[in-house]
């Protein structure tokens, strides 16, 4: 179950988190692009990274502990709104929330058909009510977290041909 973890903590998600990487006051606000391209945030969602930072008690994007990254990543779903009431992942509002949000345009189609597969692949439910460590978030997390690194290695090798 750790090295589940483990895995996860490479980069969130992003579902967004992935795509989300920091905000006001902490080192890696700066950071918050994809493919050298920032990406289209407001203040506003900026500072739910943060405030999800300090209630975790993480200084860093960069050095959220592995077994508080599955939490992190309730967190930013919860405080972004992308979760329906019973902890699921609202499919709507999380397709509007990646063609709002990321950059480059070509990336969107591939990580929304990525985050679609993982929802079909591993159900959408991501909070459970009695889940301290938010297990239940980690095989879709896991899931949306190979999504970012094959769009981004797909990109990466495109541009060295």
């Amino acid at each position: 179950m750790y090295s589940i973890l483990k895995s996860v903590a490479v980069q969130i998600l992003f579902l967004v988190a992935v795509a989300i990487l920091c905000c006001q006051n902490i080192r890696a606000q700066d950071e918050v692009q994809c493919l050298g391209q920032d990406l289209n945030m407001t203040q506003e969602q900026k500072n739910v990274i943060t405030d999800c930072l300090k209630e975790a008690k993480i200084l860093s994007i960069w050095k959220v502990p592995m077994e508080k990254i599955a939490c992190f990543g309730i967190c930013i779903l919860e405080k972004k709104n992308l979760l329906n009431d019973d902890g699921g992942l609202n499919h709507d509002k999380i397709y509007t929330y990646i063609m709002n949000v990321m950059k480059p345009d070509s990336v969107k189609k591939p990580i929304v058909d990525g985050v679609e597969k993982c929802m079909k692949d591993h159900g959408t439910k991501v909070r459970q009510p009695n889940d301290p460590n938010c297990i239940t978030f980690t095989e879709v997390g896991q899931c949306v977290h190979e999504i970012f690194l094959a769009v981004e290695g797909f990109h990466h090798a495109k541009r060295a041909k």
